[in-house]
């Protein structure tokens, strides 16, 4: 289970109140709803989304980046602390987890004081549109789980990672689609944001300097991995399991016994204890007792997944007694392994009590999505990240979009079967989309501005027809926008 130690939004308006919330050295829980102060230290740069209030008549937008940027919420502000770990979420669910010391200057000096976060998420189509982003890596479409927006400001100067180090990054799973990798966005000359797949050697490039991570724990405490949350379902009921109470048929506590045995290495201690993975397995038991199913229900990295998974397989006989008196074939047994550091023994389980109620059996539905699954990564840099799967289509081919003011006009491409879009780009008074799926349902999306009065036009289409003519464009608000953007 993530930490959620911190969690704060943005107000919009022209007298925007940004509420910072400060974390001390351990980590504290604070209320969302208690502002501490207002802002005024966050100095956006150009990629960093700002707004003044959404107002329904736009009157004043010459421009459709002008327009958008008036529809874009503004990002979710933070104040934190360098010299500890630090964990947040935002207020669609992406969990942020620093350990101490990670954010630098370019000449990786140390920033002074506390560090303004600025964290903006994009999971609504609306949003993914509002800010003129698309799903294309090198021009091939891409599916998205979710993309965000990470900037760290200290001293009035763009911090980045220390060089070496990564932070973990969590997606709310909404698919159950397991194929969604990590990538990184920049913005090309044209405007389009070009995602690129992450390096896959973050992982390792984090655990080179374990040394400097782990120097930030304290020194008398002893970190290992054990179980540190477990649920059981049957059903469509949900209970929370004290992860010392499981017992093999035997006595022996399922923790106890999975501790004692269970021998990684050496530097999958030292990274699940500096990074704070988590691998999550989910289980099925046969009547007499034994795994006869498992699988990942959240990964951390590959090599130490095998391990766990490993030690799962060579698991006694459970006590199907003392969790479920009769059998059901519908139930699963949920185990969390991640880190344990003495002090912190329990700060799980009394949080996951403190939401849901202590011990009591609970409606599946009560449990909080973010509270179970998670597409989890590690990041070795800042700004636009995208949780994001390739899609392979073998045919491809071009598709033109002609609108009265193709230069003043963004016309987005939205995929009905996936979660992905195209932008196009106009080439010779034409709106063009390149190598675009064959015979694929789309949403074609047109937003204008010109004269001061946004328009819109939302045309259903398949891409195999080559070209689509918008002859008129209709004013419209921001729900219009949205109530086309579902009908995807």
């Amino acid at each position: 289970m993530k930490k959620k130690i911190v969690f704060a939004s943005s107000a919009l308006g022209l007298a925007t109140a940004i509420y910072f919330f400060q974390l001390s050295a351990a980590s504290v829980s604070v209320n969302q709803n208690s502002p501490i102060a207002s802002a005024s230290a966050f100095e956006p740069s150009p990629e960093t989304i700002v707004a003044s209030a959404f107002t329904e008549a736009v009157a004043s937008e010459e421009s459709v980046e002008e327009l958008f940027s008036s529809y874009k919420k503004a990002p979710q502000i933070f104040t934190i602390s360098n010299d500890a770990p630090v964990s947040i979420t935002g207020a669609m669910g992406t969990m942020i987890e620093f350990p101490a010391n990670i954010l630098v200057h370019e000449d990786g000096t140390n920033p002074k004081g506390p560090i303004t976060l600025a964290l903006t998420e994009c999971y609504d189509m609306t949003e993914i549109l509002l800010n003129k982003l698309s799903t294309t890596s090198n021009g091939e479409l891409i599916e998205t789980a979710g993309m965000v927006y990470l900037e760290a400001i200290a001293d009035g100067k763009k911090l980045k990672i220390s060089e070496g180090r990564s932070y973990s990054v969590s997606f709310p799973q909404k698919s159950d689609k397991e194929d969604f990798q990590l990538f990184y966005g920049k913005r090309e000359s044209s405007g389009i944001i070009n995602w690129t797949l992450a390096d896959n050697t973050a992982d390792s490039i984090a655990s080179s300097n374990n040394g400097a991570v782990l120097s930030s724990m304290p020194e008398n405490d002893t970190c290992f991995i054990q179980i540190n949350r477990s649920y059981f379902r049957r059903n469509t009921k949900i209970s929370l399991m004290d992860y010392y109470t499981w017992t093999f048929l035997d006595g022996t506590l399922v923790n106890n016994w999975f501790v004692a045995n269970f021998n990684p290495p050496l530097q999958m201690v030292d990274e699940f204890c500096a990074l704070n993975y988590q691998t999550e397995v989910t289980l099925k038991l046969d009547p007499d007792g034994w795994v006869k199913e498992r699988h990942l229900s959240k990964a951390s990295v590959p090599r130490y997944d095998l391990e766990i998974l490993k030690m799962i397989d060579q698991m006694p006989q459970w006590n199907m007694r003392s969790f479920m008196n009769k059998y059901d074939e519908d139930h699963a047994v949920v185990l969390q392994f991640g880190r344990e550091i003495g002090i912190h023994r329990g700060n799980e389980l009394a949080q996951f009590e403190r939401k849901y109620g202590r011990g009591d059996s609970l409606e599946l539905g009560a449990v909080a999505k973010a509270d179970m699954d998670f597409y989890i990564y590690n990041s070795n840099q800042l700004g636009w990240l995208n949780c994001d799967r390739f899609v392979n289509f073998k045919k491809k081919e071009d598709f033109f979009v002609h609108v009265p003011f193709p230069d003043k006009t963004s016309v987005s491409c939205v995929f009905t079967g996936i979660r992905g879009v195209m932008l196009g780009t106009v080439v010779d008074g034409v709106v063009v989309f390149n190598d675009i799926p064959s015979n694929q349902s789309v949403r074609i999306i047109a937003v204008e501005a010109s004269g001061g009065k946004p328009r819109m036009a939302a045309v259903s289409s398949n891409t195999s027809k080559g070209k689509l003519m918008i002859n008129e464009m209709k004013p419209f608000k921001l729900g219009e926008l949205k109530a086309a953007l579902r009908a995807v």
